[in-house]
C-alpha cells in the first residue's frame, strides 16, 4: 500500500500554475509585438516610461500579499523588460 504524499499534490498544482503563467506570458509577449507594430505605424515613441510606471502602480495597488510590493515590482519589471526587448526596432 502506498501512502499519499500531499507534497506531490502541491508540487503538481505549482507545475500547473507555472504552465498557465508561461502561456499568459507568451500571450502578453505577442500583444507587445502588436503594440510595437502599431507604434511603428503611428511613428510613436518606442518606450513609454509613464506607461511602465502606471502598470507597476496598478499592480502594487492590487497586491494583497503574500508577495511584497517590492517582489512584485521586480517580477513585473522583468516581464516588461523582456517584452520591450522583443519590441525593439
Amino acid at each position: 500500500m502506498t501512502t499519499h504524499n500531499p507534497l506531490n499534490d502541491i508540487r503538481k498544482h505549482i507545475d500547473d500554475i507555472d504552465q498557465q503563467l508561461q502561456s499568459l506570458l507568451t500571450e502578453r509577449a505577442k500583444l507587445a509585438l502588436q503594440v510595437a507594430a502599431v507604434k511603428k505605424q503611428q511613428n510613436s515613441a518606442f518606450y513609454d516610461p509613464a506607461r511602465e510606471e502606471a502598470i507597476i502602480e496598478s499592480i502594487i495597488n492590487r497586491n494583497q500579499g503574500p508577495l511584497s510590493n517590492e517582489a512584485l515590482e521586480k517580477i513585473f519589471r522583468n516581464i516588461i523588460a523582456a517584452c520591450l526587448d522583443i519590441q525593439k526596432p
